[in-house]
């Protein structure tokens, strides 16, 4: 095939494809490359002086595609300098690199330089595909949702973005999943020409290291797959690798890193890009230090090996662990029906594609096309008050019946109704004026409108079918006519189709044929020549196929999501909030709810846009922590939020405090929806506060020591002392060391015993403890947080054992309400009782899981707030210093963003209608229950490099939490709720009068009911035979009653 530049658009793309022993493979590369739906093109081929028949293969290509060019190398020089051979010799405006045993989707170059035009990007990356030597295709999931999560970067914000990353995302410094501007390149190449010598190893980070300093935006889109394909004889593969080949790759790496740390001294780079280089090389260490340990460890060799690879140490962390290969640990199957539609959209046969809109080209945040009728409902009282007071829903669908039926009647050789049609209906059938008809049929019109938005997958495939050169039509059943299903087109970017066909105006359906019949008739094409693409199976594809056309799949998102498709899995992952409740609720249950459907939907959407998005087979999350914020935590929090607007408003406040580190999501979530729920005005507060910073008023006297929220055999004498500073006397740390000696106490030895640690304690409150000293720091805390607590504030905070409420309403001059989410012990009331401090829980039972778990996805990871301090009358926070990487925040990141996501994507659907708060919180809260009891370890390993602590409550200051989290049964049993629920029916009862209690548990706990009271009367014996009798008349009396 021959093309010249002016038969193709768009700019230049040069290609580079460095070929050694590589043969077996070239063809299918180069038949990937030249396949490309992006025409402009020029291919270079770089015979880097390979051992086989490589030019024959390149000569013959050339004679059957102008595009490519080759070159030749006399000697081998490596990847790195055949890279540069091809550079050196390109002519386009921007430049790729693909290596010749891999191969590229169809559509990979398109998308890539649309985005790069687009945005004027100087670098844009795009996903690969791993496939190993048994052709299995499959996606590191936290690789690509590593630059999924940058999407665009501007300014300084690129460099820091790929340097902050350490190298333990290796998608940031491959080559050949991005695309450069030329001119950024050439900037770079002056730098790349002070390496002369045969280099292989790590060459991409040589070259990225330098671009990703220079490139000043950056651009990530999820559209074609680069296919990285596993080759046994690669450098990387360590089973297969040889002393030699080991000291070869160290060398390179060596090199490598050398070169680019001298680059950055060159630029003077600042000392934070220069620290995480550092790291970036230490990770390396770490990875090859690792093999030779396994491969290399002993004699001579080993010796050798050691001594090299230790030239890479930086001299910081040296323990390979599971940052190393965190972003390895997941994978999820790559499905390739997007990939095949592409494929046929392509095919020279199909001249015309016709695309389904509802639901294919347009989604809505509906889980049934009649929720938009309840969202109608709202404004009824206004629209039109003679329905007010009726389902509008229910009169809605009777009107389209009637107005269908109808129609039969008066026009038979009409399939369908439109718009207007209904509403005259509707007001024919219930006698609604005309004047209100209209206002009702407009208002739908405005909010389908509203409500729609392009399907992100969808439109990739009608873009790429206006690209290839198709005709493009749309053919859709739908009451909406022809200028409002426009408007909803044009709104979501889909312009210049080459014909519309919509049944409310044409009069016939999909569904009988007859629309497909006269698309074809006016389009002027045969039905072998169109491809149909669409989600409705019988309607879309069983009908259009008896019509002889061709026809792809786009399934529905939620067909996806509710695991309707055998090849594509998603397991529980719909269901979860229905099984976390056992035998309490079901699935047809909660969806009975407007708000929660609605949120379902929108997950469904989100998660499942591209029906064929890759997902662990074994996971409920698709080992996602996007997709973790977005759907579990996301709707938890909505619920969460609604449930504290409810009480601002019943209580009047004018500020909401959320306490650190708790409340960092929240406060966040609680800002997206504020205008939701007519909040805007409200002051929120986000405020340093833990444990340890409101100590001295948990302590309060000498007492106090003895009470402390911790486990003992976690702490030593010494970090007992450092806990308690705001109580030890002063004194040098030798002193103290030398007087726990002295005393009998091992400083850094745990306590073994709770006798051995009240012991200690009991030695400190004589011979360390300082009233005075608590005193002042009290007084400090106190001067802080009445500042930071105004009067008419509510305090949230996750929960649980009133500890902190408790302490921080002894140091507040005024009463505030504290929320919590839940309580979890009795602690709790004790808490209540001692302070008087008011305390509302949004769950009204105990859940099992709750402490770390909780905190962990809703709070900031960051440092804790470990106390306060006064300086010049000035009150500040002060904060444990802990250096936390790019993988040990990684999980959590995206959890924040997910759920963040959902949230102001929620505000900009439900702001002005009632669904905002038309669902409860505890239901909504349904799927982040289900994530907390019944995710599996796929799930939970997402949070294998995250850490969680709680230095004062455990000593143990760095906590794994999928770890912690694993060590938590996953509950199987269907038939049985999670609910823990004793402690349920406690906090029910808790504060009622001894009658009500009595009902209440009488009617939700008989056992317990008989219990107490055989407890509480064991020394009235006439009493208790009395009340037994009482009791069994009863029981004869209910049993009689409902056998009559």
């Amino acid at each position: 095939m021959h093309y010249s530049v002016r038969e193709c658009g768009g700019p230049l793309l040069t290609v580079v494809i460095p070929v050694y022993g590589t043969e077996k493979y070239l063809p299918r590369c180069l038949d990937s490359v030249l396949a490309q739906s992006y025409k402009n093109l020029e291919v270079i081929l770089v015979n880097d002086c390979s051992p086989g028949n490589a030019w024959d293969i390149i000569e013959d290509y050339q004679k059957i595609d102008c595009r490519v060019k080759a070159v030749n190398h006399e000697k081998n020089k490596g990847l790195f300098q055949a890279r540069l051979t091809g550079a050196q010799l390109a002519q386009g405006e921007y430049i790729a690199f693909v290596d010749s045993d891999d191969y590229i989707s169809i559509d990979y170059y398109r998308e890539m330089i649309t985005q790069a035009v687009k945005g004027d990007f100087d670098v844009v990356a795009s996903n690969t595909v791993r496939e190993d030597e048994n052709g299995k295709r499959f996606v590191f999931t936290l690789h690509t949702l590593s630059l999924k999560s940058a999407s665009e970067l501007y300014g300084d914000d690129v460099r820091n973005s790929f340097y902050r990353q350490e190298g333990s995302c290796y998608a940031w410094h491959t080559i050949w999943n991005k695309i450069y501007k030329k001119a950024l390149w050439d900037i770079c190449a002056v730098e790349y020409q002070k390496i002369q010598t045969h280099l292989i190893m790590t060459e991409d980070i040589a070259f990225s290291s330098v671009i990703f300093y220079w490139a000043r935006s950056f651009s990530y889109i999820d559209g074609g797959y680069y296919f990285y394909c596993a080759n046994g004889d690669a450098s990387t593969n360590s089973s297969k690798l040889s002393f030699a080949k080991y000291q070869k790759n160290v060398k390179d790496i060596l090199l490598v890193f050398r070169f680019v740390a001298q680059f950055l001294r060159a630029v003077d780079a600042s000392e934070e890009i220069i620290s995480h280089f550092r790291a970036f090389q230490q990770h390396y260490y770490r990875l090859w230090k690792h093999i030779q340990e396994h491969r290399f460890a002993i004699g001579n060799m080993g010796a050798q090996a050691g001594e090299l690879i230790e030239q890479l140490n930086t001299g910081m962390d040296a323990e390979f662990g599971v940052e190393d290969y965190y972003f390895e640990t997941l994978n999820s199957t790559w499905y390739g029906g997007f990939e095949e539609i592409k494929q046929k959209i392509i095919s020279e046969q199909i001249k015309v594609v016709s695309f389904d809109i509802f639901d294919t080209l347009l989604l809505r945040p509906f889980w049934n096309p009649t929720d938009i009728f309840e969202i109608m409902q709202q404004d009824l009282d206004v629209r039109c008050p003679a329905l007010k007071r009726a389902s509008f829903k229910n009169v809605r669908c009777a009107a389209e019946s009637c107005a269908r039926e109808r129609m039969q009647i008066e026009h038979p050789a009409y399939e369908d109704v439109n718009l207007t049609e209904i509403y005259q209906e509707l007001s024919a059938m219930c006698g609604i004026r005309y004047e209100d008809v209209a206002a009702l049929e407009a208002h739908e019109r405005e909010l389908e409108l509203h409500f729609s938005t392009a399907r992100r997958s969808a439109k990739d495939l009608y873009l790429f079918a206006k690209a290839c050169g198709k005709r493009v039509v749309l053919t859709s059943d739908m009451y909406l006519d022809r200028s409002q299903i426009e408007a909803m087109l044009e709104k979501n970017g889909y312009r210049e189709y080459d014909a519309l066909f919509v049944s409310s105006e044409t009069r016939l359906l999909k569904g009988t044929g007859h629309l497909f019949d006269y698309m074809l008739s006016e389009m002027g094409v045969k039905a072998e020549n169109v491809l149909h693409i669409g989600d409705n199976w019988e309607h879309d594809i069983c009908v259009a196929k008896q019509k002889k056309i061709h026809t792809a799949f786009l399934p529905k998102t939620k067909d996806r999501f509710c695991n309707s498709l055998k090849e594509t899995p998603t397991n529980n992952c719909s269901t979860l909030g229905c099984h976390v409740g056992g035998n309490l609720t079901t699935w047809n249950k909660q969806m009975a709810s407007i708000g929660y459907r609605t949120m379902m939907a929108m997950v469904a959407n989100q998660l499942f846009d591209n029906p064929f998005a890759q997902w662990d087979e074994n996971s409920d999350f698709g080992g996602n922590p996007y997709y973790m914020g977005y759907y579990a935590v996301g709707m938890h929090l909505i619920g969460v939020c609604k449930w504290l607007a409810d009480i601002v408003e019943q209580h009047a406040a004018k500020h909401i405090v959320f306490l650190s580190r708790d409340g960092y999501l929240p406060i966040k979530v609680f800002s997206a929806l504020a205008k939701c729920w007519n909040m805007e005005q409200i002051d929120l507060r986000y405020v340093p506060c833990s444990r340890r910073a409101v100590l001295p008023w948990m302590i309060i006297d000498e007492g106090g020591l003895f009470d402390l929220p911790l486990v003992y055999n976690t702490h030593t004498p010494l970090s007992l002392i450092d806990l308690l500073g705001c109580c030890v006397r002063p004194m040098q740390l030798s002193e103290i060391e030398g007087m726990i000696k002295k005393a009998g106490f091992i400083a850094q030895k745990p306590f073994n015993t709770d006798r051995e640690y009240y012991s200690f304690l009991k030695w400190f409150r004589t011979n360390l403890f300082s009233q005075e000293l608590l005193e002042e720091q009290k007084q400090i805390a106190a001067k802080f947080y009445n500042q930071q607590i105004p009067e008419d504030s509510i305090v949230f905070d996750l929960g649980y054992s009133g500890r902190i409420p408790a302490a921080l309403q002894r140091c507040l001059n005024h009463k505030v309400l504290f929320t919590y989410v839940h309580q979890d012990n009795a602690m709790y009331y004790r808490m209540k009782d001692e302070t008087s401090a008011e305390i509302i829980t949004m769950y009204n039972f105990v859940p099992p899981y709750s402490g770390l778990i909780r905190e962990f996805f809703l709070s900031e990871q960051s440092n804790s707030c470990i106390g306060l301090t006064e300086r010049e009358g000035i009150v500040s926070p002060v904060f444990e210093k802990d250096k936390l990487t790019y993988v040990n925040l990684f999980a959590t990141d995206q959890v924040t963003h997910g759920a963040y996501d959902f949230a102001k994507e929620f505000a900009g659907f439900f702001e002005d209608c009632s669904i905002n708060k038309n669902f409860d919180e505890g239901q909504v809260s349904m799927p982040f229950e289900g994530l907390i009891h019944l995710s599996n370890d796929v799930d939970r390993s997402v949070f294998a490099a995250s850490y969680t602590d709680d230095g004062m409550y455990n000593n143990d200051a760095k906590i794994s939490f999928a770890e912690f989290w694993k060590g938590i049964p996953i509950y199987h049993a269907q038939g049985t709720t999670i609910w823990n629920y004793d402690a349920m029916v406690r906090s029910v009862a808790y504060g009622k009068s001894k009658i009500a209690k009595l009902v209440i548990y009488a009617v939700c706990d008989r056992k317990t009911m008989k219990l107490k009271i055989k407890q509480r009367l064991e020394n009235h014996k006439i009493v208790l035979f009395m009340a037994k009798k009482g009791y069994s008349a009863i029981k004869w009396i209910w049993h009689v009653f409902k056998r009559g």
